[in-house]
C-alpha cells in the first residue's frame, strides 16, 4: 500500500496535476527512498559544482580523487569540506552556495559512487555540521 501511495504521488507529481513542494530536512528518512533520490539529485549537483576539479569519475584532476578518499569515508569531513572548502587546496567554500539537501545529495552521490560504499549523508547532518564550524588546527 505505501510503495502504491508513493507511486500514485510521484504520477500526479509528473502529469503537473500536483506540483512538487521542496522538502525539508526533517522530512528525509534513512532508508533506500531518499538514498535513491539524493543519489539521482546528487549525480547532477556533482556534475555542475565538483567534476571540473575531481573529474567526472571522481578520479581527480585539478582536485584530488575521491574514490577511497579518507574524507569521502568520513560523513563528518566530506561535510565539513564541502561546506567550508579547502582555500589552502584550491577547494572552495559551498556553504553560501549550496542549501543542506544539495549538500546531502552531492555527498551521498560521492560517497556512494565509483568504487566507494559509505552511506546515505541526510540533510539534517549537514545542517547540524553548518552551525558548528570545524575547529582551526
Amino acid at each position: 500500500m505505501k510503495k502504491q501511495l508513493g507511486i500514485g504521488l510521484a504520477a500526479l507529481v509528473a502529469s503537473g496535476l500536483m506540483l512538487a513542494a521542496p522538502v525539508t530536512a526533517q522530512e528525509y528518512a534513512n532508508n533506500e527512498e531518499t538514498f535513491n533520490l539524493l543519489m539521482q539529485e546528487g549525480e547532477t549537483g556533482y556534475a555542475n559544482n565538483c567534476a571540473a576539479c575531481h573529474g567526472a569519475a571522481g578520479a581527480g584532476g585539478g582536485g584530488p580523487s575521491l574514490i577511497g578518499s579518507n574524507v569521502v569515508q568520513s560523513r563528518s569531513a566530506v561535510i565539513y569540506q564541502v561546506l567550508f572548502g579547502a582555500m589552502d587546496h584550491g577547494m572552495p567554500p559551498y556553504e553560501a552556495i549550496l542549501s543542506d539537501e544539495e549538500i546531502a545529495a552531492i555527498t551521498t552521490y560521492i560517497r556512494n559512487s565509483w568504487d566507494n560504499d559509505y552511506g546515505i549523508v541526510l540533510p539534517r547532518s549537514v545542517e547540524m555540521r553548518r552551525t558548528v564550524p570545524p575547529a582551526e588546527g
